[in-house]
């Protein structure tokens, strides 16, 4: 979002910067609370896969040794903890995103004007 993209929309809305502001931070937390629920779900399904694999393997009775195990079992539980780590980090930047934008929506919007002229 540049100089003049800020501009335009003040004008095509009658309003000014400090009006846009808590209406573009308003939408800027809709996103991070979106983008939170996302890798929420990600990594419930993670952990419910893991869940269900350990089970299944208790059931079949299967040894984890490298050389008898599955190594197909292996494979996705390597896939789901990778997910669970990865989602984990976006959930740790979303978190603090959107309480940035809930304690100063002002700074958080210069600096994303900032970072996209840059």
């Amino acid at each position: 979002m540049n100089e003049q993209l800020i501009n335009e929309l003040c004008e095509k809305f009658h309003t000014t910067v400090n009006n846009l502001i808590p209406v573009y931070a308003k939408y800027a937390m809709t996103k991070d609370i979106t983008s939170i629920v996302a890798e929420l779900l990600i990594i419930l399904i993670s952990i419910i896969v893991i869940y269900f694999i350990m089970r299944y393997t208790k059931k079949e009775d299967i040894d984890w040794d490298w050389d008898y195990c599955p190594m197909s079992l292996i494979i996705i539980i390597l896939i789901a903890g990778i997910m669970i780590f990865i989602c984990g980090l976006a959930l740790i930047l979303d978190i603090r995103d959107y309480i940035l934008w809930s304690i100063s929506p002002e700074m958080r919007f210069l600096e994303q004007i900032v970072n996209t002229v840059k």
